[in-house]
């Protein structure tokens, strides 16, 4: 079985690659290939562009002053998100300009996004094995494939900077907003207007982003983050494919002008923006939750020993105590069982979809291509449904037991 898997993510290793060329050429109406790029690539420029970028994201985190780690070797990350977002988007817009050469030679940049990113998870296999960071958790197992694909390090890191937040957040997710808005530079200029179809998915899009920076401290204890090695399967996934997939509905419709009702634009716009929230609910409602784990409602003692703390929905707080152990050191945690974690154990992953749907659907129902993504983030989102539950059965065991009894359905109640 192990073969099996090892073979099949090679596939993904090398089909994706392809399969994202196809979809590009496809948006931008143009060969994307290797032959292409080697040929007629602009190679150093597009180097130059990405590189040059991440300095200026790398600048706009050192703002926020050192780091240090704790007592648990978990990072205390540098929480400037929200401000680097909105400086990163206005030093974007003054260059509003110059923005179409970035969508003309968004190809060019990709195909570099590939090798680099290939690049960069050489880097950490190498700096895990032999320059690992002080402090950071390592796992390594000896099969070289597994090592690479999954990791060595946590939470590595290079002057202080971590790359985990360096990569996933500044680099990946501010990369993708500042795409979307170079796609409406683009647009605008080449056409002379911006159309509804491209503004209201635009519009989905950035408040989704925006409300990741805002979010961003919660972001850390995600599984991403707080519990994934830093390997190819995180690193090359926000290196290249946060860039060159995730942006796919803004690509598409740039040089196409489709024009959507008043009707339509206002109810895909509802439905991102509903969806939105209610995704920031969940996790919202999460991390309080757990800021005051140490006063909880604790399901099956006495009267008496209930404490009530802030309200979700306009009723007190119900979680369950669990009790589990770290480095030989036994703790206690607590699970929501009120508000959204009351309905479904994962349920905060049905607005996450709902809202890639709200910004694809401007793209119109006749091509199926700006739907991949739809597709490929279900399927992600199920299959870390299954590996967060694996975890949390390992790591709980019986009180978890527990909590899927309390918390019966994973996703959809009275479905799955």
């Amino acid at each position: 079985m192990s073969l099996i898997k090892d073979y099949g993510f090679i596939t993904i290793m090398f089909g994706f690659p392809l399969f994202l060329r196809y979809l590009l050429s496809i948006a931008l109406q143009q060969e994307v290939s290797w032959a292409w790029y080697l040929n007629k690539g602009e190679i150093l420029t597009s180097l130059k562009v990405i590189l040059g970028y991440l300095m200026i994201q790398m600048l706009l985190l050192v703002a926020a002053g050192p780091w240090k780690h704790d007592h648990h070797h978990v990072p205390n990350y540098k929480l400037n998100g929200i401000q680097s977002f909105v400086l990163s988007s206005i030093l974007t817009v003054c260059l509003w300009s110059r923005l179409s050469w970035v969508y003309l030679h968004f190809a060019d940049l990709i195909m570099t996004l590939e090798w680099l990113a290939w690049l960069l998870c050489f880097i950490l296999y190498l700096k895990g094995l032999y320059y690992p960071t002080q402090g950071s958790p390592r796992h390594q197992t000896g099969n070289l494939f597994k090592d690479f694909v999954v990791g060595i390090e946590q939470y590595p890191a290079i002057n202080d900077y971590q790359l985990k937040q360096v990569f996933n957040c500044r680099f990946g997710m501010m990369g993708w907003s500042t795409i979307v808005i170079c796609c409406l530079a683009y647009q605008q200029q080449t056409y002379g207007t911006i159309t509804n179809s491209l503004l209201t998915s635009s519009m989905i899009q950035l408040i989704y982003i925006a409300k990741f920076f805002w979010w961003e401290n919660g972001y850390f204890s995600t599984i991403d983050v707080n519990y994934d090695y830093f390997g190819f399967y995180i690193a090359w996934g926000v290196t290249y494919c946060v860039p060159g997939f995730y942006t796919y509905s803004s690509i598409y419709l740039a040089n196409r002008s489709m024009v959507l009702s008043s009707f339509q634009c206002v109810l895909y716009l509802t439905l991102g923006v509903v969806a939105i929230y209610i995704n920031y609910e969940a996790d919202h409602q999460k991390v309080q939750v757990r800021k005051n784990k140490s006063t909880n409602i604790q399901v099956g003692k006495n009267k008496e020993n209930e404490i009530k703390v802030e309200k979700i929905w306009g009723q007190a707080v119900k979680t369950l105590t669990v009790k589990y152990h770290h480095d030989g050191i036994e703790k206690t945690t607590v699970l929501c069982l009120s508000g959204w974690w009351g309905v479904s154990r994962h349920f905060h992953y049905i607005p996450e979809v709902v809202t890639c749907l709200a910004w694809a659907l401007p793209c119109g129902f006749d091509p199926w291509q700006p739907y991949v993504y739809f597709i490929y983030l279900s399927i992600l989102l199920m299959h870390r449904i299954h590996r967060d539950e694996e975890k949390c059965s390992r790591k709980y065991g019986d009180y978890y037991k527990e909590y899927k009894r309390l918390v019966p359905y994973r996703l959809i109640p009275y479905v799955y």
